[in-house]
């Protein structure tokens, strides 16, 4: 249990109490009433039929309002969707958290779906997406004060629910309203149950106009406070969206930005999609590791987390997309480490589990929940969904992207020119020759990044980490992968060698079948670590994933959309080590 998530609350009834600030979650008329009464009933969902709402929280708790919100969306088909950013400096335990909203009758789909990505860390974000009600949870472990500096999005409405002014001094504090504002447009509106002194005081100070509302049960009142002469929210127009390569990120780029409303062309030089890296025959979708970096594994775990949420929305809403859930087996290197913040979740048996089986000589994981994916029917679903939204131009090469004025003109290898509002690059090693080294920004060098092949004449390029996934009962795949910071001699031929005859020993038995072979060639930074972010206003960049594509690729899509709707989290902590950023000179 990371350190900041304690065993601190005490269900009694159906509230829960804190043992640090003695005081109960919820007044005594009931946590869902009171929810209703004070916060949820003034959201005007119809709003969702014309755009999208923004709702910030601080003080999340065990999750009351939002699941509360949740209850008011299951008979409705929104248009747009709802951002709900939660910020915890606390977090609960998980096993008391699932208790109190059970206890509550909330709707079990829903927090089955919370509790699958509910894994505290000490520090960060998780991005929690329920598909089925397009509402977007972005739950915020620390304090408000902790990343508003890194928060770049209007709010349409404030949920300010920690506890107490009298035990919680620094949730209300000066500090924190001014953060407040900066985050207002004038329509912004601010809900509370605490009318208390300091807090009106705050209010009027930031230039917000407070009504105290008819409290509920022995509460004689609640606050409600609207903005007066704040900055007007401008609307996100529906701009026009160029994609460059139509790899695992090019594909998922186009997918949440058509379903969010925006007009997408997607361009490769292949005449297919997912062709040359991402037709790797069976993709690997699982955690990854920095053993140097807490902060990057923070990043991997959030990646992970959402990616297997994704494919699982995708695996029941089309049983044909060819994803496969299981369980994988990772045998790491000799002298491999996991990683502080990794090794937290192995001695809590968390997604990661020693194996109770002698596969190989030394140290050997269970890494749970994991998918693999066959690309090619996963291929063909993708392009079906996508057929009517995006505008595919396959077969077509980019010589040359211009910038003219607030728009781009991509020159095609025929001369015929395409503009755009918006241009995202999620290409490959060969277009990305040219257009990353054209920005200026770095130029990319080549790595070997994957190889699987069936067992038969085994060998190996490299010895890196290695993972074995079990298919079924007589089909494996072997990968090797590329951590960050590589600086052994893991390349040396003895070395691939030694651990092919460790495999060859264990799979002596086992019927094989052969998979074919894969290697490829990917792009990579001088950190090999992914290259995601802007590097020109309205330039997007997605690349360099490697292996860790159809890990990575889902959560960098998602946030390059929330970046083009207007919700910019790129330079947040976590996600902060793979911004383009890190190599602009300053």
């Amino acid at each position: 249990m990371p350190q900041n998530e304690k065993n601190n609350y005490k269900l009694i009834g159906n509230n829960l109490f804190s043992s640090d600030y003695k005081e109960f979650y919820k007044s005594e008329v009931g946590p869902r009433l009171e929810s209703r009464h004070v916060f949820v009933r003034h959201v005007d969902a119809k709003k969702l039929n014309q755009h999208s709402i923004n709702i910030l929280e601080i003080g999340f708790g065990p999750g009351t309002n939002f699941f509360e919100l949740l209850e008011t969306f299951k008979d409705k088909k929104n248009k747009e969707e709802l951002n709900y950013f939660a910020f915890e400096k606390n977090p609960i335990d998980k096993k008391t958290i699932k208790k109190y909203l059970t206890k509550l009758n909330f709707n079990k789909k829903n927090i089955n779906f919370f509790l699958d990505s509910y894994e505290p860390v000490e520090k960060g974000l998780i991005v929690i997406n329920f598909f089925h009600l397009k509402v977007n949870l972005f739950f915020f472990y620390g304090e408000f004060l902790d990343f508003v500096e890194q928060l770049f999005f209007k709010v349409d409405y404030f949920f300010l629910d920690p506890f107490s002014p009298r035990v919680n001094t620094d949730a209300w504090s000066m500090k924190t309203f001014q953060n407040i504002k900066k985050l207002s447009h004038q329509k912004s509106i601010i809900l509370t149950y605490s009318v208390a002194k300091v807090v009106q005081e705050n209010l009027l100070s930031i230039g917000f106009k407070v009504d105290l509302q008819a409290g509920i049960g022995k509460k004689k009142n609640n606050l409600l406070a609207t903005a007066i002469n704040q900055h007007s929210i401008e609307p996100i127009k529906k701009k026009k969206i160029v994609i460059i390569g139509a790899g695992i990120s090019g594909i998922l780029c186009a997918y949440f930005l058509s379903f969010s409303g925006f007009e997408v062309t997607l361009i490769d030089s292949n005449s297919k999609i997912m062709s040359e890296a991402s037709s790797v025959p069976v993709a690997m979708v699982r955690p990854y590791f920095s053993p140097k970096d807490k902060i990057y594994n923070y990043f991997l775990f959030t990646s992970f987390l959402f990616a297997s949420n994704f494919y699982k929305y995708l695996k029941k809403t089309n049983l044909k997309t060819g994803i496969k859930k299981h369980d994988s087996i990772f045998i790491p290197s000799k002298n491999f480490k996991f990683g502080e913040f990794f090794e937290k979740l192995l001695n809590e048996k968390k997604l990661i589990n020693s194996s109770d089986k002698n596969f190989v000589d030394g140290h050997h994981f269970l890494l749970k929940n994991n998918f693999s994916i066959y690309t090619k029917k996963f291929s063909e679903v993708m392009y079906k969904n996508l057929k009517e939204k995006v505008s595919f131009q396959l077969g077509v090469k980019i010589k040359k992207v211009n910038r003219k004025a607030d728009k781009y003109e991509l020159l095609r290898q025929d001369d015929k020119v395409i503009q755009a509002d918006v241009v995202i690059y999620a290409g490959g090693f060969k277009s990305s020759r040219t257009i990353l080294k054209n920005s200026k920004l770095l130029k990319p060098s080549i790595g070997q990044q994957d190889f699987i092949k069936s067992f038969d004449g085994f060998s190996l390029p490299y010895l890196g980490d290695m993972y074995l996934n079990k298919l079924d009962a007589k089909k494996f795949i072997i990968g090797s992968t590329y951590h960050d910071g590589v600086t052994d001699d893991r390349y040396k031929e003895h070395d691939s060698q030694t651990l092919g005859d460790k495999f060859s020993n264990f799979f002596r038995d086992i019927e094989l079948k052969k998979l074919g072979s894969w290697s490829s060639i990917r792009s990579i930074t001088p950190d090999r670590r992914p290259l995601f972010g802007v590097i020109k206003p309205n330039f997007f960049v997605a690349t360099g994933l490697g292996s860790s594509g159809f890990t990575l690729a889902p959560i960098l899509a998602f946030l390059i959309t929330k970046k083009i709707q207007g919700v910019d989290l790129f330079g947040l902590y976590q996600f902060s080590k793979i911004d383009a950023k890190r190599y602009k000179k300053n």
